[in-house]
């Protein structure tokens, strides 16, 4: 597919948002969710479950620390801490 067409802004809009959803699709895969799953049918429980999954999982972004030590400013790697 061409973007010759779009602005240069345009264009970083589109390369960002394919990125964002070949991370999205990446991580569906790592929690083993089928493709074309309906959410309508899963439980809370399950959500809750795999948003524990998802917070407390390292990040190479966030220097190797969690979304949860970053949100709430907190780092769990030292015995000391």
């Amino acid at each position: 597919m061409g973007y010759a067409h779009l602005s240069i802004d345009e264009r970083e809009m589109i390369l960002k948002m394919q990125t964002q959803q070949a991370s999205l699709q990446a991580i569906g895969d790592r929690l083993g969710r089928p493709k074309g799953m309906n959410f309508r049918t899963v439980l809370k429980t399950e959500i809750d479950r795999v948003l524990k999954l998802l917070n407390n999982r390292p990040r190479k972004c966030l220097n190797y620390r969690t979304p949860t030590e970053v949100f709430w400013g907190k780092s769990k790697r030292c015995a000391s801490d």
